[in-house]
């Protein structure tokens, strides 16, 4: 299986760094490095095709943007 490296043009918050690595990081075996600096965020991963790749970085894209109601402000 080869490497990757995903380099992504926005900075991604805790809880989606956290979703990345406990959906797609099996135990630390799966992301070599995964770095988040300023509006940056890169990873290196292990993945059995680019096609594997695709279709975690279009789950991922699903979680970009997260709405949700305030009620009471």
């Amino acid at each position: 299986m080869p490497w990757y490296k995903i380099e992504l043009n926005v900075g991604i918050s805790d809880k989606l760094a956290d979703y990345i690595v406990t959906t797609y990081g099996n135990a630390g075996q799966n992301i070599r490095t995964f770095e988040r600096i300023g509006n940056y965020t890169k990873i290196i991963a292990f993945a059995n095709s680019l096609a594997a790749i695709n279709a975690a970085l279009n789950d991922i894209r699903t979680r970009l943007v997260e709405v949700e109601e305030i009620v009471g402000l």
